[in-house]
């Protein structure tokens, strides 16, 4: 191993909840400089700051097992055993919980239902088969002078199978809980089982957004140039320069229908051409490939925690020691007050079996995950876990309109050349500055871009020495010829244009986007009106959002006329329209919004937007849009035309985030009611490992319930519903 790595993942072998990544994450944080982000669905672990040797050895030191992710490329999860071995100890641990629980309950009456001979080898076979596999986590936390789940869980069932063993040998009287280890070892196995299942469950959902299409071996560069034939998945991001055909898009779109890409369009890695014939080039590095920036998000989302998840890991980790303080003091105070010995060890074990934090500690990572495969499902990728947490608490939307508002499809509507009238465009137009602008906008990720390409139509455009993008405001072009031309919005353009630009504009066309082109020196050259229509269901999203508690509005950088009727349209109140907004200047308004206690969610598509969306509370992007915008964003909807999926991404934040605290508090006053009954022998050993179990299973189901979520109808668009 490379003993000057300053990155790298690791799987971690072993963990079980979100105690154990608070162990591995404690262990690399007492060393110098050393940092690490525990994911618990993937059981990895990113790891930077230290030796790789290091790393494994503070992690082997608490308890756990680790190793090289990249030296192991294709070794499945630490977690899944050999599917035989695995069902036999599922079906062990089944078999043991039902005939001891018919125990416990025949207890009530008075008497054990097992003999005894029975009971003690069933409690001895799940104490080597489920209580061993904790032993190394137990005394790794023993030698950091600490406790944890697994302490607890081995000092319960432990302490409930010596003192049987003591009544069964004679060596001393008193009832025996033989059952209560079984119990408490055989839900224990079975919970984990459960958490786990529903922990593959999201890496199986998220699965096709994880694994790249591009091996190690195969080196693509910018400049490259691939073709790609029917039936063939594209291996990178890139123009179509020859052919046309149809793609396969669903994978970064969300959209089933094929979709026509010829030349001069984009193209993605991971779709797949279904018929005809492309030649495309790499313009871009494979970092900034869509899918790549899409798996980053994902990867992020998983080793990342949401702040709810990190306050119930402070409190299991403070937790599991106040127990075992408690169950001291109590066992000493009972001595004090003259309580018999077996009586005081039998609620000493109930103490100890019933605070077991199972619960506590499934509670929020398996709701998390849930929830993370749902959204996957419905094509809402989360870069982070805490993304959920705040997306649930959302106040007020901040839409973008090009792209976002709008359908994305614009097309030219009409254009007005220097010393001439404005008119409706015809296909035959195509003067020398409209040439020029549309040879800039290829490779542009703007929506208004489409419209001058799909102009094009395959006729000849000018040839150029650079092409710089001015977010907010165009595009600067030296030609070959070496002159500066300037392309983009109005505002930018009126500023530079000193001849020929006409004062006034035709009133028909108000309401459309304009893009002008002139030279830089001053010379006005001319402007097309670009139109493109609203998505549909944006007025009802704005409705059942306004429903929801939410403001929504409107920011964009396209002048205020288009703007003002897109959210006169769509129903947004004007106090929350801002037109002709700069990029550094849209994340404006979310200081007041703050300000009075708000929670801000932006949503775009387009370079203009990657600051607003980096500076929100929540960033969404569509997956469509540009790569920087992917990249600032919190959360990418790869179905760029259903709008109405923000209302379900919403929604389902809000349900994830309130399993989580319904988990959170029914562990919590469970405990709370627990503890004094176990402590005061209201509650003997086998009835607090029943409590536990039925605790835990509670929990598990509840969240794992989630993957049952289903968007509500009336946040489905209408071609669902008809």
């Amino acid at each position: 191993m490379a003993s000057n790595q300053t990155g790298f993942l690791l799987n971690i072998h072993g963990m079980t909840c979100a105690g154990c990544v608070a162990r591995v994450e404690k262990a690399i944080a007492r060393i110098p400089n050393a940092s690490i982000a525990v994911d618990l669905l993937q059981h990895q672990a990113q790891v930077s700051g230290l030796t790789v040797d290091a790393a494994i050895a503070a992690i082997r030191a608490a308890g756990y097992e680790a190793s090289l992710l990249s030296s192991e490329p294709n070794q499945p999860s630490p977690t899944v055993s050999p599917l035989n071995r695995r069902l036999a100890l599922l079906l062990i641990a089944g078999l043991a919980l039902a005939v001891s629980t018919v125990d416990m309950v025949a207890m009530l009456a008075g008497h054990h239902w097992l003999p005894m001979g029975v009971a003690m080898g069933l409690a001895s076979l799940t104490l080597v088969l489920f209580g061993s596999p904790l032993l190394p986590k137990a005394l790794g936390a023993a030698r950091q002078a600490s406790a944890n789940m697994q302490t607890l869980l081995l000092l319960g069932s432990g302490s409930a199978y010596a003192w049987s063993t003591g009544v069964w040998l004679g060596a001393w009287s008193g009832p025996v809980y033989f059952e209560a280890t079984t119990v408490v070892l055989a839900m224990h196995h079975l919970g984990q089982w459960l958490e786990t299942r529903a922990r593959r469950r999201a890496i199986e959902a998220l699965e096709p957004y994880l694994q790249p299409d591009v091996g190690p071996g195969q080196a693509i560069h910018p400049g490259d140039q691939i073709r790609v034939r029917a039936g063939e998945k594209l291996l990178a991001d890139g123009l179509v320069v020859r052919g046309h055909g149809y793609l396969d898009e669903s994978l970064l779109t969300g959209e089933s229908m094929p979709v026509q890409r010829a030349q001069g369009q984009l193209v993605y890695a991971g779709t797949q051409l279904l018929s005809g014939d492309l030649t495309l080039q790499v313009q871009l590095p494979r970092e900034q490939w869509r899918r790549e920036v899409i798996s980053r998000q994902l990867q992020q989302a998983l080793l990342s925690k949401a702040p709810i998840a990190a306050m119930a890991d402070r409190l299991a980790a403070r937790f599991v020691p106040a127990v075992v303080v408690l169950a001291t003091i109590n066992g000493l105070a009972q001595w004090w007050f003259g309580i018999a010995p077996p009586v005081i060890i039998e609620r000493t074990i109930a103490i100890l079996v019933v605070a077991c934090p199972c619960a506590l500690g499934l509670a929020t990572p398996t709701a998390i995950a849930a929830g993370l495969a749902v959204a996957a499902r419905h094509g809402w990728l989360f870069r982070n876990a805490g993304a959920i947490e705040s997306l649930a608490k959302v106040t007020h939307l901040a839409l973008d309109k090009t792209g976002t508002l709008t359908m994305g499809r614009p097309k030219l509507l009409a254009l007005q050349s220097a010393n001439e009238p404005a008119r409706p465009v015809t296909p035959e137009d195509f003067p020398d500055w409209l040439a020029l602008a549309c040879r800039g906008e290829q490779g542009s990720h703007h929506p208004l871009a489409g419209a001058l390409l799909s102009h094009v139509a395959g006729r000849p455009m000018p040839g150029l020495q650079s092409v710089e993008e001015l977010a907010g405001q165009g595009l600067r072009i030296k030609a070959d010829n070496g002159r500066v031309y300037c392309v983009g919005a109005s505002h930018w353009v009126s500023t530079m244009a000193a001849s020929q630009r006409p004062s006034n504009e035709p009133a028909q066309w108000g309401h459309a986007s304009c893009v002008e082109v002139t030279e830089e020196s001053g010379a006005w050259l001319g402007r097309v009106w670009i139109g493109d229509a609203l998505r549909p269901g944006a007025k009802t999203l704005v409705s059942r959002l306004g429903d929801m508690g939410i403001h929504v509005a409107l920011i964009s950088g396209d002048r205020r006329a288009a703007v003002e009727a897109a959210a006169q349209a769509v129903g947004i109140r004007p106090e929350m329209v801002f037109a002709q907004v700069s990029p550094e200047r849209k994340a404006s308004s979310f200081s007041g919004w703050r300000a009075a206690g708000g929670t801000v969610a932006m949503v775009g598509d387009g370079l203009n937007d990657s600051l607003a969306l980096s500076e929100a509370d929540v960033g969404i992007a569509m997956a469509a849009g540009a790569s920087a915008a992917l990249q600032a964003a919190d959360v990418t909807l790869t179905d760029t035309q259903d709008i109405s999926q923000l209302q379900g991404v919403l929604q389902l934040a809000r349900d994830t985030l309130k399993r989580v605290r319904q988990n959170l508090f029914f562990a919590f006053v469970f405990n709370v009611c627990a503890l004094p009954a176990a402590a005061f022998g209201w509650l003997s050993p086998a009835l607090a490992g029943g409590a536990m179990a039925l605790s835990a299973t509670l929990v598990v189901g509840h969240a794992v319930g989630l993957l049952r979520w289903k968007r509500s109808l009336f946040s489905k668009p209408a071609s669902e519903l008809a």
